[in-house]
């Protein structure tokens, strides 16, 4: 069973970007009208749906970002200059496998290091296929077949049960955080998903966090709310994870759980409404110094925070930011994921408890991801997304000239504020 193999290899058209056939192909003014819509970052919302091709939107693309490159940064990745090493975290689960051998297809870089741990509730037989897969896909590494034949700068984490909202999210972060800090030696560490995906190729990313990495002491990139106090009643709901207890005979996840059932009707958490205890709400994606995240594996605080945040709800999004809040006068706090999420649009009204799913809504979020200064995207649910396929073709292969530097012109004063 190969689950997304066939997708991860490049449009066969191969366009080279001096192509003078390429250049001089006439595309419709339909396509060319949009498309500088399209790249034009100064004006606000998405281009109206148009009625184009994929392929004439590829042609005017690249006909109008070398019409119009941008030369404030420098374009090509030959350059030297200081790159960041980056450890990657990413934790899969049911909902996500099918996307992880997409994924790693355009995260894999022979100097990052990467740190994959599957929901133990998804079967035996779909992780070793995806295993191979994502062996198979790892450029350089064709033809393998084994879980053996892995680089050395991946680890497969030990399978553990996660639960969405639980203190698990939180304590199976920690592991991976555990497991590429006794491995290697990086600079920054990301926590994705098998529902995310990069816009930039590996090299420009490193390029990019390089940037950061120059600065001392290094910042740590993390969305907190602003106004955390309203998210207290979420403190104030007494929730105890199924994933702790594995030998409970449950469905994970499920509210049938009988330490759920035992909870009094009204039941608080001792924390409930206390003025003392300062905590901070944010989003769980995060990309954060190696300094940082030694303190959250090896510092007492980190440990007398975590007992404190085990029977709370959505751990994730509180205990990370509340350690580093903190503590910010060491670890700089830098107010972004980096990341392009789609909580509200428009014409599509709000998603919700959980962001839009991506997969076939380019058209109508293209623009506002391209002008974002994103370096990841989420979220997909398709290995054979619409979406993947454009942002391979016009941002990780660069046939938009002038994306990369937008992101990396927008990051340069995002660490310079």
């Amino acid at each position: 069973m190969m689950l997304c193999v066939a997708p991860l290899v490049w449009k066969s058209t191969q366009i080279k970007k001096e192509s003078s056939v390429f250049y001089s192909f006439q595309v419709p003014v339909a396509a060319r009208t949009w498309v500088q819509e399209f790249l034009s970052c100064e004006t606000e919302g998405d281009p109206l749906v148009p009625v184009i091709s994929f392929a004439d939107m590829m042609q005017a693309v690249y006909q109008e970002s070398f019409n119009k490159s941008d030369s404030k940064v420098e374009d090509s990745e030959e350059k030297t200059g200081i790159e960041a090493n980056i450890s990657y975290f990413i934790q899969v689960s049911v909902s996500n496998v099918a996307t992880v051998s997409r994924l790693m297809r355009v995260l894999y870089h022979r100097d990052n290091f990467y740190a994959i741990h599957f929901d133990k509730k998804i079967e035996e037989f779909l992780v070793n296929e995806t295993l191979k897969e994502i062996a198979q896909v790892i450029p350089g590494r064709s033809g393998v077949e084994t879980l053996l034949d892995l680089p050395d700068n991946i680890i497969i984490l030990p399978r553990k049960y996660v639960s969405y909202m639980g203190i698990s999210m939180v304590l199976n972060t920690i592991a991976g955080m555990e497991a590429l800090a006794e491995s290697y030696s990086w600079d920054f560490f990301i926590n994705l998903s098998g529902s995310d995906y990069p816009l930039l190729s590996q090299p420009r990313i490193r390029k990019i966090l390089g940037h950061a990495k120059q600065r001392l002491p290094r910042p740590n990139f993390m969305w907190i709310d602003g106004n955390s106090e309203k998210w207290g009643n979420r403190l104030a709901q007494l929730h105890f994870d199924p994933a702790l207890y594995p030998e409970a005979p449950v469905s994970h996840n499920s509210n049938s759980f009988e330490l759920l059932q035992a909870i009094p009707p009204g039941a608080q958490h001792p924390f409930a409404n206390v003025s003392w205890l300062s905590f901070a709400k944010c989003e769980a994606w995060m990309i954060l110094s190696n300094e940082f995240v030694n303190y959250i594996i090896r510092s007492i605080d980190s440990k007398e925070l975590l007992i404190k945040f085990a029977h709370s709800l959505a751990a994730d999004e509180h205990f990370f930011c509340s350690l580093l809040k903190s503590r910010e006068d060491i670890y700089p706090h830098i107010n972004s994921t980096m990341r392009f999420i789609l909580w509200w649009h428009p014409q599509l009204g709000n998603s919700g408890a959980r962001p839009f799913t991506l997969d076939d809504k380019w058209w109508i979020v293209g623009k506002s991801l391209r002008c974002s200064g994103a370096l990841f995207t989420r979220k997909v649910s398709s290995c054979h997304a619409d979406i993947l396929d454009v942002i391979d073709t016009l941002f990780i292969r660069g046939l938009d000239k002038d994306f990369a530097n937008i992101v990396e012109r927008k990051f340069l004063e995002l660490i310079a504020a």
